[in-house]
């Protein structure tokens, strides 16, 4: 069954499945330059679906959603041209929406490419994204050293995957947490990236690429017991160096 525009364009979807209700969002390009934020739900498991909606009518070059669902509510998050990480959000089963809360404004060296990561614990809704910024003005320390204290000469990068917290459904976001960083020596080559974020109701799991000890990247990941850790986190490879391919 198709579910875009005829002739449109769109980019790849997102879908998210609770107690039988299937929903749906995706970006489409073929109406608009700057992209319209769609979604459409299916009632009875995907047999029919209902006519697809337009969330957001400008997107402003946002390419990958992402959807999550627990019992009556709907989550979406997308990231824009602008590193603008956004949080929309519904509760009653995807029939209504409401307006959409910009979470980040991410640095300028963060690639808009890999989405943000959203999951859903209990009832604590976490957006993570990952950002890369310069350590002027950057209040975390190595070795006992304020970043913002370096000079010129001493800056360095730093690499972060960070989260919001809400515990009202999104009606209401906490401060910035750092989960995990690293200082980096090149901006683009050394740059953690491409969160993913899992929950299986009790505890959530963090995935994220980490190039502080290998050029390509490795898998690097977690258990978030935002209660009982101490962040930021150092985390563990999936796979040992000795095992990886040569390839990407």
């Amino acid at each position: 069954k198709r579910l875009s525009n005829q002739g449109g364009l769109p980019y790849p979807p997102a879908i998210s499945v609770n107690s039988g209700i299937v929903h749906a969002a995706w970006v489409d390009y073929g109406e608009t330059i700057d992209g319209e934020l769609y979604y459409s739900r299916s009632l009875d498991g995907g047999v029919t679906w209902e006519q697809r909606r337009i969330l957001i009518d400008d997107a402003n070059s946002a390419r990958y959603p992402l959807l999550v669902c627990k019992n009556d509510h709907v989550y979406l998050i997308w990231q824009d041209v602008e590193n603008k990480t956004y949080f929309k959000a519904s509760h009653d089963k995807g029939l209504t929406w409401i307006k959409e809360t910009l979470l980040a404004k991410l640095g300028k060296h963060s690639c808009y490419c890999y989405p943000p990561a959203i999951s859903v614990n209990r009832d604590e809704v976490s957006v993570a994204w990952t950002d890369v910024r310069e350590g002027r003005g950057f209040r975390f320390r190595f070795k006992g050293i304020r970043l913002n204290r370096l000079s010129k000469k001493d800056m360095v990068a730093v690499s972060t995957v960070s989260r919001r917290k809400s515990i009202d459904g999104g009606v209401t976001w906490g401060d910035e947490q750092v989960l995990v960083k690293t200082k980096v020596k090149k901006e683009a080559k050394d740059e953690i990236d491409n969160p993913a974020m899992l929950s299986d109701g009790s505890i959530s799991y963090l995935f994220w690429l980490d190039k502080r000890n290998y050029k390509l990247g490795e898998i690097f990941y977690t258990s978030l017991d935002f209660e009982k850790e101490r962040f930021p986190i150092d985390g563990k490879s999936l796979l040992p160096l000795a095992r990886r391919s040569p390839k990407r």
